[in-house]
């Protein structure tokens, strides 16, 4: 039932790790066609799975053992869920006679719930067979439906063997239509505005609403900047894209000058916003498939809850009936101008660490993905790394993961079929290096990147501005090369932009595992307060 439910839901692909308790549902998952992908840890397991969803634009399964083999797994699900990623993770529970008696049963936890529903959109325990089908069904219309986001399905040790009877019923649900008045008035508004700005956030991506977002900046002249999450919304050569400058100074003056702002699948969260400090348009229509947040952060002129692509599209028809508006240029030439000071004042302030991107950027083609983890590489590489491919970008940008790079660059192998280049730091990387094995165990295409300045290089450099000391902040790590090919990854160090671009040409080319190893430190991207 289980098996059969997750396929309805349209999950083909299943991360995990085994429990003795959980092993009836590996045998059924044995025969179901499905694709596995067992882990060394569960949570890289989970954050695997959340790097297949954003990647596929499709739930993932994670399949977790009892008590501490499914608690393994929060921090990795409380990624997922502030970034919007459809995982429905699903655990085994000791056996339902036992359940709650506090005999010490191998592997009792006293309640797993209250923990998993902090950071899952639903979350259930089953203790009978005659319960399943209900809670089943419950968890998989939450993380499917509306704002997607993971959810939590525990399940007695016993259900899993028991005899059931049904099928979840996951027909869908009809959607809130947005009313036409509020498409008109959006329309209205964008047609009237002299310097309409318009700002993506990861929903667009989610719901795969670049095409008609881009069509509309076109028909209004608008310049589009993304978040982190939204990176490459619009790809970043065309001439409207003024890309991830939105804690730039270049771009936070272009947000000043303008007279309305189109945001999308946004949430205008603290990190993209100053703490809230940025000044927006008074002039603000929001669009985001969760009505809460709408006016949350910031007073709107007219807030549409509705899916993004759905809505852009009616937007975008609207548009099509009215008579181009005759304005004086704005867009393209707003847009390139903040794109070129802010390239042009990062290559002054950070010349080696701009060459180094150039050379990454150089030997990866623009159809491969890229994942990055909480290191300052991923920190330049966020507004200056240039995307071209719409959800080719990912980054652990809403609850700020580390570890998250590599393990999620396995999901994203797993749904792309193509090479993958995963950024981490010493650091990150050592939280799931132990995951090495993995990707050779299924010869999948990770380059891994690691940059190895041998400490906590963004806190050191903040350590000693703020309080003049680096204690506790430096880092001893292995001989990454050795660690990588012990777990049978080629591996090779890179000093210089050339010997960088040339490492990951061939790495991209191997389609296979590689580890390249950077030494040396980064300095923080501009503006020197951008992540405080």
């Amino acid at each position: 039932q289980i098996i059969r439910g997750l396929q309805a839901a349209g999950v083909d692909t299943v991360f995990g790790l085994p429990g003795v308790h959980a092993l009836g549902l590996w045998k059924a998952l044995e025969t179901s066609g499905m694709r596995y992908l067992g882990f060394r840890h569960e949570q890289a397991a989970a954050h695997a799975a959340d790097g297949y969803a954003r990647a596929s634009r499709k739930p993932a399964a994670l399949f977790l053992s009892t008590g501490p083999g499914a608690l393994n797994s929060l921090s990795a699900l409380g990624e997922a869920y502030v970034s919007s990623s459809p995982v429905i993770a699903i655990s085994s529970a000791i056996p339902s006679k036992y359940f709650g008696k506090g005999k010490g049963y191998l592997h009792e936890a006293k309640d797993l719930g209250p923990a998993f529903a902090a950071v899952t959109k639903a979350s259930v325990r089953v203790l009978n067979a005659s319960e399943l089908i209900q809670g089943l069904t419950h968890v998989l219309r939450e993380a499917i439906g509306g704002r997607r986001r993971p959810v939590f399905l525990e399940v007695a040790a016993d259900v899993f063997d028991a005899d059931g009877e049904g099928d979840v019923d996951l027909s869908a649900e009809t959607p809130r239509s947005v009313r036409q008045d509020e498409i008109d008035q959006a329309a209205l508004l964008l047609r009237l505005a002299a310097r309409p700005v318009i700002w993506a956030g990861g929903g667009v991506l989610a719901s795969g609403a670049s095409e008609a977002l881009t069509r509309i900046a076109e028909k209004i002249d608008a310049p589009v900047v993304t978040t982190f999450m939204g990176k490459g919304t619009v790809p970043e050569d065309h001439p409207l894209c003024a890309g991830t400058m939105v804690r730039q100074p270049e771009g936070q003056e272009l947000l000043r000058e303008a007279d309305l702002l189109l945001a999308v699948g946004t949430r205008f969260s603290a990190m993209a916003t100053g703490n809230w400090k940025m000044q927006l348009p008074s002039q603000l229509v929001h669009i985001d498939i969760d009505r809460e947040e709408l006016g949350r952060n910031y007073p709107v002129r007219l807030g549409i809850a509705a899916d993004a692509r759905s809505c852009l599209e009616k937007i975008d028809a609207a548009l099509e009936m009215d008579e181009p508006a005759s304005k004086p240029e704005w867009g393209s030439s707003a847009a390139q101008r903040v794109r070129a000071a802010s390239f042009e004042r990062a290559r002054s302030e950070g010349p080696r660490e701009m060459e180094m991107l150039d050379a990454v950027r150089a030997a990866v083609p623009p159809e491969i993905h890229t994942v990055h983890d909480m290191t300052i590489a991923s920190y330049w590489s966020a507004p200056f790394l240039e995307v071209t491919q719409p959800g080719t970008f990912h980054y652990p940008y809403g609850y700020a993961s580390l570890g998250f790079s590599l393990p999620a660059s396995i999901g994203v192998a797993v749904a792309t079929g193509r090479p993958v280049v995963s950024f981490s730091g010493d650091g990150g990387l050592q939280y799931h290096d132990r995951e090495l094995s993995t990707i050779a165990q299924y010869n999948l295409p990770v380059v891994a990147l690691v940059f190895n300045d041998r400490a906590w290089g963004i806190l050191k450099s903040f350590s000693k501005a703020r309080y003049s000391t680096t204690f506790g902040l430096d880092l001893r790590g292995p001989d990454f090369v050795a660690l990588a090919e012990s777990h049978g990854v080629p591996a090779t160090v890179a000093h210089t932009p050339e010997e960088l671009g040339a490492a990951v040409s061939k790495a991209v080319e191997s389609n296979g595992p590689y580890l390249v190893e950077i030494p040396g430190e980064w300095r923080p991207p501009p503006p020197q307060s951008y992540y405080t």
